[in-house]
């Protein structure tokens, strides 16, 4: 798995994690996260696809952080802070 250029920068930008911790946490995030289909809450579902991009990427939900990563889920392409009002709805 690899991280996009726009990933790293992205993922420096918005986590407080140093190099390794970010590496651990976007393989995380495409093996423990949560897919669109499986998140109750029909507003951060559809937040989430709304961050998609590209059409036919997978797309994560881990952590407090949305990734969307290629189709088969081998580069990252980018991950997003998820917003204030979606954090106590998931927890």
């Amino acid at each position: 798995m690899k991280i996009s250029k726009h990933g790293k920068i992205r993922m420096k930008e918005r986590t407080s994690y140093n190099h390794k911790e970010r590496h651990l946490l976007f393989r995380y995030a495409l093996i423990r996260g949560k897919n669109p289909q499986d998140i109750k809450d029909e507003k951060l579902r559809n937040y989430m696809k709304s961050k998609q991009g590209i059409k036919g990427s997978n797309i994560k939900l881990y952590k407090d952080y949305v990734f969307i990563y290629s189709k088969h889920g081998k580069r990252l392409y980018t991950m997003y802070k998820l917003p204030e009002h979606f954090l106590e709805r998931e927890k």
